[in-house]
């Protein structure tokens, strides 16, 4: 009678086999899904991707304790307990782009025409996106741009 110790070089390698192939699959189906999630944001409406943008902005903007406008407010530069960040329109692509510590990220917006940021008061932020029309929009609306506005109260008390 033969004692068994372990695994043979066989079914290692069987499992190794196994292991690859499903984590192969895995890899396939989470790319999968992030392709899909980047075509049906890109099939959004211009509005919709905007007020999709605006929510992002106004998300990473509430519980800011302190921001600083920069280049006429073609950038917001912010602080918060929980990130901290820059947020900008990128030049070549014209999409919004909020770079935090942790890396950047651009937010669903396609084509954006401007990002303005003004500050109405001691603590409230009103940011403007005029968001360009895609080439495929239909000729009766390919004129007009839409101009798209979020205020974010800031507390005033957490203001330097």
């Amino acid at each position: 009678m033969r004692g068994k110790h372990g695994f043979g070089i066989v079914e290692s390698l069987i499992a190794l086999v196994v292991t690859v192939v499903v984590l192969g699959g895995l890899v396939q189906l989470l790319t999968g899904g992030k392709r899909m999630a980047q075509r049906s944001e890109d099939r959004l409406d211009p509005r919709e991707r905007g007020h999709l943008a605006l929510q992002q902005i106004r998300l990473a903007l509430m519980d800011a304790w302190s921001y600083e406008i920069i280049d006429d407010g073609a950038r917001v530069r912010f602080r918060s307990a929980r990130i901290s960040g820059e947020l900008f329109r990128e030049a070549g692509s014209g999409a919004v782009v909020l770079r935090t510590a942790d890396g950047s990220r651009r937010l669903a917006c396609g084509q954006v025409g401007s990002l303005v940021a003004r500050e109405l008061a001691p603590g409230l932020l009103r940011v403007e996106l005029e968001l360009k029309r895609s080439a495929g929009a239909s000729a009766s609306s390919a004129g007009n741009d839409l101009r798209m506005v979020q205020e974010v109260l800031i507390p005033t008390v957490a203001l330097h």
